[in-house]
């Protein structure tokens, strides 16, 4: 009765995510840490990464001691799976519904992504639950087994990994971390900044067990009853692939007694786990690496797996309780299918989001594009992401288009149009150009980002934000007029052109309320006038030829009324995009996620003045070698007269840089400067570096950072409170130890002045 109910209240749902060919998310939280099930179902092939690379999931139950089944994976084979199990897929929770020996059991996978609370929606984690309820009148014990692949861990099968357990108070952990630095790795494109850790934790108790050992061991161990044997030597590292490794939970009980008691006249009892991810660095932005904003505080994985742990059942229920409402307005405003749509958009912009903080500790939020280069925070995909945030959160909407508008915004970027996006995921160093090669994308670009700007003025009331980036977006509006003065002439498609037409009228709109009277009439004008030429074509062209769903849900949510009645939608609108129409669904949804204005704004995108120059301006005298040298070394004390001088940069034969002017092939290469300072600058000082491997730095013999690096390009890295202190009027020496041993090895390095980051 359960699955029948299950399979008739969601079938629709299920049906469309057939049509549409879709996996169905367990755990997704970021780019990196994002793991799918089959849509054919929960046991019918291996779970995979979003980029469809398999990494395997098992999930078993045992019921009264005996049976075990299989709810979860592809292997072990041997094991049954249910006969049917019915899946329901919500915002933020999957669930998988099956009926086994007289039990009722339903596998949910929570991932808290709540956007009127940024501190939970940034946790890296997944509650995995199994509930459990007789359906025959009898008493059932049950116990719970997880595993994940090491593969979650890592890109390629051949990249190392390390398990281990890990000691947190009131928890039983167990994680796999990444080895092997992406600079390091063979393959040439790298989707990860720093190396990743994944966790599997679940509350301590008598039959509560994290291991890590091969996935085939661990799982028979369970069947059987019995400890795993892992040999010692499979902790030390390892290929990711190499004896298909796994961390993995167990929750028992004693024998017969089972970890959970199911019974029929109680509400269903569970098991609850966490699945978690931690890096050190999330994204590269200029010449800055962020943090997760999680972690903008200081908070470690210990701290943060006990407050999810804690929180564990008011969270879920929170989730739940959003799951619900949210589900309830959408079908209210546009039916059941919107709402559908809705629902399966959700997830995967979460999935493709990486939120970060900045100095400053406000959210910033880099897009994943969906493009074979990887593109970071391209602004089709910001656009497409921002329209889900307008709905529910003004920090959220701001977090996504704030990274691509700084860009714009900085001296680095001279274009009258929007940069089209950051860089190469998760290195949001700078587009490769500023060339016009597609003169539709870049319209599309602009009329995006004017758009959402618009919308976000709007629905705080508040011209704040347009004010702010107000330079650029004037800009881009005269390139949106000039690029679309007469729609025979301009090329462009007509669903581009019909954006560029509604956001000449939406900047209109902002420059009347910030006091450019004539220019807004001039910008209404032209949008006016193409408005009418778009409307009839688009009336008396057939189906395919012009789509307006898109432009008449636009003209409706930021009330512009440039299209008349006479034309009608032959297309759904994006999921999202028809809640800004629906003044009771986004002005209750958007106020609980809206936060001040001005507080909230980030910090720009840092430039360094220079207090030590590097070789960006020009060639940098070292004193170095590639002999160890004697252990003071790094003192200022210590005579390097000895050491042959040389031009920086240093980098090997294939250092991806025009700057090298020395050759460094040894492993290790030692590096000494001296500098003089006529005062103690009163802001940051940080390492101007370009890296490609390993370094340690010191400043007058103080330790001053510890860095691992592949981005080409310089970053700006913080260095220790000792360091900074150790700054002094004078003679100042930098000194730096480097590994390389690749084709690729770079290094050199300077001083830069930053402000310093505001108080929270």
């Amino acid at each position: 009765m359960l699955q029948l109910a299950a399979a008739l209240v969601f079938g629709s749902l299920a049906l469309a995510q057939e049509e549409r060919q879709e996996p169905v998310p367990l755990v997704v939280h970021d780019p990196f840490f994002s793991l799918w099930s089959s849509r054919t179902g929960p046991t019918t092939g291996a779970t995979a990464h979003a980029s469809g690379r398999v990494v395997p999931m098992c999930v078993l139950a045992r019921i009264d001691g005996d049976k075990v089944v299989r709810l979860l994976g592809g292997e072990p084979q041997e094991i049954p799976a249910p006969d049917q199990s019915a899946t329901v897929v919500d915002f933020t929770t999957t669930r998988f519904s099956s009926l086994v020996a007289g039990v009722e059991l339903e596998l949910a996978f929570v991932t808290p992504a709540l956007p009127d609370d940024l501190d939970v929606l940034a946790w890296p984690v997944t509650y995995v639950e199994l509930q459990a309820r007789s359906s025959d009148g009898n008493e059932h014990s049950i116990d719970f087994y997880l595993d994940v692949a090491a593969l979650a861990a890592v890109e390629a099968p051949s990249e190392r990994v390390q398990g281990r357990l890990v000691a947190i108070e009131g928890l039983e952990t167990a994680c796999v971390e990444a080895l092997d630095p992406p600079w390091r790795a063979p393959s040439s494109t790298r989707e990860r900044l720093e190396c990743g850790i994944v966790f599997a934790s679940a509350r301590q108790g008598p039959g509560v067990r994290a291991n890590f050992g091969p996935a085939d061991e661990l799982r028979r161990a369970f069947v059987e009853r019995r400890s795993a044997s892992v040999s010692p030597s499979f902790l030390e590292p390892r290929a990711a692939a190499d004896g298909a490794s796994a961390i993995s939970l167990r929750l028992e009980g004693r024998a017969g007694a089972g970890y959970v008691t199911a019974k029929s006249d109680a509400a269903p009892v569970l098991a609850r786990a966490i699945l978690a991810y931690d890096e050190p660095w999330s994204v590269r932005y200029g010449e800055e690496r962020l943090r997760p904003y999680w972690r903008r505080d200081g908070m470690d994985v210990a701290a943060l797996l006990q407050a999810v742990d804690a929180a564990g059942e008011q969270v879920v229920a929170r989730c739940n309780e959003f799951d619900r409402e949210l589900s309830s307005d959408l079908i209210a405003s546009g039916g059941a299918s919107w709402m559908q749509a809705c629902r399966l958009a959700y997830r995967p912009t979460r999935g493709a989001s990486k939120l970060c903080a900045d100095r400053n500790g406000r959210p910033l939020i880099f897009v994943r594009g969906a493009d074979a280069g990887h593109a970071i925070s391209p602004a089709n995909a910001v656009g497409t992401g921002a329209l889900q945030q307008l709905l529910l959160s003004s920090d959220l909407a701001k977090a996504m288009l704030v990274p691509l508008l700084e860009r714009a915004a900085s001296s680095a970027w001279k274009a009258p149009f929007a940069p089209h996006d950051l860089g190469t995921f998760p290195h949001a160093a700078g587009p490769a150009d500023e060339t016009v090669t597609n003169r539709a994308t870049s319209v599309a670009d602009c009329a995006d980002l004017i758009l959402l700007v618009a919308a976000i003025c709007q629905r705080e009331g508040r011209v704040e934000l347009a004010a702010r980036y107000w330079q650029s977006l004037s800009s881009w509006s005269s390139f949106l007029a000039e690029e679309t003065s007469t729609m025979k002439d301009s090329g462009l498609d007509s669903t581009t052109h019909a954006k560029s037409v509604l956001a000449l009228a939406a900047i209109a709109q902002i420059a009347r309320q910030m006091g450019s009277t004539q220019r807004a009439l001039e910008l209404e004008l032209l949008a006016r006038t193409q408005a009418a030429e778009w409307e009839n074509l688009a009336s008396t062209q057939g189906a395919g030829v012009v789509d307006p769903s898109l432009a008449l849900a636009w003209n409706k949510a930021l009330q512009l009324e440039l299209f008349g009645a006479k034309l009608e939608s032959r297309e759904r609108e994006p999921a999202f995009l028809r809640a800004l129409a629906d003044p009771s669904l986004w002005s209750k949804w958007f106020a609980r996620g809206a936060k001040g204005p001005l507080t909230w704004a980030t910090a720009p995108l840092p430039t360094g003045q220079s207090l030590v120059s590097d070789a960006r301006s020009g060639a940098t005298r070292w004193s170095w070698t590639e002999n160890e040298p004697a252990a003071n070394w790094q003192q200022p004390e210590f005579d390097a007269a000895s050491w042959p001088m040389a031009s920086g940069a240093f980098g090997a034969p294939l250092a991806d840089t025009k700057l090298v002017r020395t050759t460094w092939t040894a492993p290790t290469l030692w590096l000494r400067r001296n500098f003089e300072l006529t005062s103690v600058p009163g802001e940051e000082v940080r390492l101007a570096i370009e890296l490609v491997g390993d370094a340690e730095v010191w400043l007058n013999g103080a330790f001053a950072a510890r860095l691992s690096s592949g981005a080409r390009g310089y970053l700006l890295e913080s260095l220790t409170a000792e360091a900074r202190a150790a700054l002094r009027v004078g003679a100042n020496v930098l000194a730096l130890r480097c590994s390389g041993g690749t084709e690729t090895s770079t290094v050199d390095a300077g001083l830069v002045t930053v402000p310093r980051p505001k108080d929270r």
